[in-house]
């Protein structure tokens, strides 16, 4: 089910296989399937006022948020 909504329409058929393995690890293709994901949460509204999905980018800046040592850097810079 989840194949049927991947955008069959945009992409050319050798690059669909990526979907199908271990080997879908580029940062288009996850987000497509967290894409996919948020859509199946916001049609059900018990799940809807518990979740929120979000695209890589936000993760990253979680990640580097979270290196950071300096807290005072965290709450101030622009970046974050």
């Amino acid at each position: 089910m989840l194949l049927a909504t991947l955008p069959w329409d945009s992409m050319p058929v050798h690059a669909l296989w990526h979907y199908l393995g271990p080997h879908w690890t580029t940062g288009t293709q996850q987000n497509d399937l967290l894409d996919i994901l948020s859509d199946r949460i916001t049609t059900q509204p018990a799940l809807a006022e518990q979740l929120q999905v979000k695209g890589l980018a936000l993760s990253a800046k979680i990640i580097e948020a979270a290196a950071t040592q300096n807290a005072t850097t965290y709450k101030t810079a622009q970046t974050f």
